[in-house]
């Protein structure tokens, strides 16, 4: 008996496509729209702070698309999920 097809668990699973943001704004409201999170702008910075580790992994994405992104890892008590500190900013 065939096993169906694996259905895509993530966005970046369904949607492979390069990411091609031009601006820190369309970022950020990729974030809120993904996330359901509260990214800010300051300056020419934006900060982000997610538990989503494929939100993370997707933001990485960026750096090949003339932003430099930076993660900083908190690690989380046993059981509890990791906290990502990030910060993006256009090259």
């Amino acid at each position: 008996m065939e096993q169906p097809p694996k259905k895509p668990t993530s966005n970046s699973e369904q949607n492979p496509e390069k990411i091609t943001y031009q601006t820190l704004d369309e970022i950020k409201a990729s974030i809120f729209t993904a996330d359901n999170g509260g990214a800010i702008i300051v300056g020419d910075e934006l900060f982000y702070t997610t538990t989503s580790k494929n939100t993370t992994e997707r933001l990485r994405g960026l750096e090949n698309n003339g932003f430099t992104v930076e993660i900083t890892t908190r690690q989380a008590e046993e059981g509890v999920h990791d906290v990502y500190d990030i910060r993006i900013t256009k090259n």
